[in-house]
C-alpha cells in the first residue's frame, strides 16, 4: 500500500471528482463485476473474486491436485491436472453472467476474453483440450494446445496454427479474445498476438443453467497433463495494449492489484497526527 499526504483543498478536488485515478504505461482498468479470477492460492477451485464457479467433474476431483511451483520467479500454488480417462473428466465452469447483455443469444456469451497461466508437461501429446462450449463435452473442444508442435488448434475451420510459440514445462500467459458476433478470435502468448484475427470458435453458455467444459475433451486421447497457475475470465474484449500489459505469467496472478497492474479505485483518508490541515491518503 502506498500512502501520501494532501492538503484539504486537494482532498476536496478528489472527492468532487476533479482528480480521476491516474493512468500510466503498465496500468489496466480495474476488473468489472463480471470478471472472475482464480489463483488457486486456497488449494481449491474457489474463485478469488467474481461470479463464476469451477467444479471438478468425473475423476478430475481425484486425479488432479494442488502443488507449489515457481511461476515468474516466485512460488505459487497451481492446479496440477492429468490426461483424461473419460469425456466426463475435467471441470464445469459457470460464468455467472447474463448472456443477454452482450447483444447475442439470451443464453450465451459471445464476447469474452479468457486468460490462462498454463504449461504442458508432456511434449508427446498431440492435442490438449482447453475449453468446449458444448456443456456435455460431447464433441471436439473449441481450442486446443498442441504440445507436440508448441502451437494451437482452433475450431471454426482454422485448424493448427502458431507452431513453436509454446515451450515444454514453461508457464505461458495465453489469452483467447473471442468476438463471436464478429466471428473473430485472436490468440496471444505472453502479450504478443501469435494468430492474427482468425475465425472464432463457438460461444459459451452463461451458466444458467449450462456450463462450459474446461481442461478436457470428448476424446480422452486429445488431452494431456499440465499445470494451471491462474485463470481469468471476463465478458469484455481486452485491447491489444491491455493484453501486452498483462505480459507473461507471475505468481501474483492475472487480474490482480499486485504489481501496479491495476489502477487503485478506493482512497482511504485519515487526519494527520502531526498537522490538523493535512489528510493522509492511501490507495487501496
Amino acid at each position: 500500500m502506498k500512502t501520501c499526504s494532501f492538503s484539504i483543498a486537494i482532498l476536496a478536488s478528489i472527492l468532487l471528482g476533479f482528480m480521476p485515478c491516474p493512468s500510466h504505461a503498465g496500468t489496466l482498468p480495474a476488473p468489472n463485476p463480471e470478471t472472475t479470477h482464480w489463483s488457486f492460492s486456497s488449494s481449491t477451485t474457489a474463485a478469488d473474486f467474481g461470479p463464476a464457479t469451477m467444479t471438478a467433474t468425473g475423476e478430475a476431483g481425484t486425479t488432479d491436485t494442488f502443488v507449489t511451483e515457481t511461476v515468474g520467479g516466485s512460488s505459487a500454488t497451481v492446479l496440477d491436472f492429468t490426461a483424461r480417462a473419460a469425456p466426463a473428466d475435467g471441470y464445469a465452469v459457470r460464468a455467472g453472467i447474463d448472456g443477454a447483455t452482450d447483444g447475442g443469444s439470451a443464453d450465451g456469451i459471445e464476447i469474452f476474453t479468457m486468460v490462462l497461466d498454463i504449461r504442458f508437461t508432456d511434449a508427446g501429446v498431440g492435442y490438449m483440450g482447453i475449453y468446449n462450449g458444448n456443456p456435455s463435452n460431447s464433441n471436439d473442444a473449441e481450442l486446443f494446445i498442441r504440445p507436440n508442435t508448441g502451437g494451437f488448434w482452433s475450431g471454426g475451420g482454422t485448424g493448427s496454427i502458431a507452431a513453436g510459440t509454446l515451450t515444454l514445462n514453461q508457464f505461458h500467459r495465453i489469452v483467447y479474445r473471442i468476438d463471436y458476433l464478429s466471428n473473430v478470435l485472436d490468440i496471444f502468448v505472453d502479450g504478443v498476438n501469435v494468430s492474427g484475427p482468425i475465425v472464432a470458435p463457438d460461444w459459451i453458455y452463461d451458466g444458467d443453467p449450462y456450463p462450459f467444459a474446461f481442461l478436457g475433451d470428448n476424446t480422452p486421447g486429445e488431452t494431456g497433463p499440465g499445470q494451471l497457475a491462474a485463470f481469468g475470465f471476463t465478458n469484455t474484449l481486452l485491447s491489444d495494449a491491455q493484453i501486452a500489459t498483462l505480459g507473461a505469467p507471475d505468481a501474483a496472478g492475472i487480474f490482480s492489484n499486485q504489481g501496479q497492474k491495476f489502477c487503485p479505485t478506493t482512497l482511504q483518508g485519515t487526519l494527520s497526527s502531526t498537522d490538523p490541515y493535512t489528510v493522509d491518503l492511501a490507495w487501496q
